[in-house]
């Protein structure tokens, strides 16, 4: 089996400001190691980490399709992100006990845009679950330690409130598979 490997090293809101109250997504740094090669580190910059939890998750559930959903990292966004160029993203086929992962999509980032491992390299899925948990764990947490978010306008309440349904949801039934 390939080597996948993703960690979530720092947290914080866009403008670094422990008193922001009206981010809604938190950014951080990532780690992301896919077979030998390192695709993105700390020295790339902030990504959305929040919206890239809850896509992790999603992608160890139910598999992901790289052209129908969302990219699952992007420096931008939340729920809806369009038209962000700097994303990394994967399809995930969920194959019994491993995960097929395939045509890694980098957008403007230190690779220039492109796919990278195009074909398809299987993982442990207990493994890949783990590793989305642990780093949704840790904005779920963020989230807790923070001051409360303010909203502006209606919609993006709703749009907060969806994320965190979405979130919990999978964060339940993924936690539930890695009790197994």
């Amino acid at each position: 089996m390939d080597y996948f490997r993703i960690e979530l090293l720092d947290q914080y809101w866009i403008d670094k400001d422990n008193k922001n109250q009206t981010d809604f997504c938190s950014h951080g740094d990532v780690y992301l190691k896919v077979k030998d090669k390192e695709i993105i580190t700390e020295k790339d910059g902030a990504w959305t980490v929040a919206s890239a939890a809850l896509r992790l998750m999603k992608s160890a559930l139910y598999g992901y399709d790289r052209q129908n959903d969302l990219p699952i990292i992007s420096c931008c966004g939340y729920l809806m992100n369009y038209g962000c160029p700097n994303i990394i993203t994967w399809d995930a086929k969920i194959v019994g006990s491993l995960i097929e992962l395939s045509n890694f999509e980098i957008g403007e980032v230190k690779h220039g845009g492109y796919l990278l491992f195009q074909d398809g390299f299987l993982v442990d899925l207990e493994d890949y679950s783990r590793q989305s948990l642990v780093f949704a764990r840790k904005v779920k947490r963020f989230y807790a330690e923070s001051l409360p978010r303010i909203f502006s306008e209606k919609i993006y309440q709703d749009e907060y409130e969806e994320y965190w349904r979405l979130f919990e949801m999978y964060f339940h039934l993924l936690s539930g598979r890695c009790k197994r």
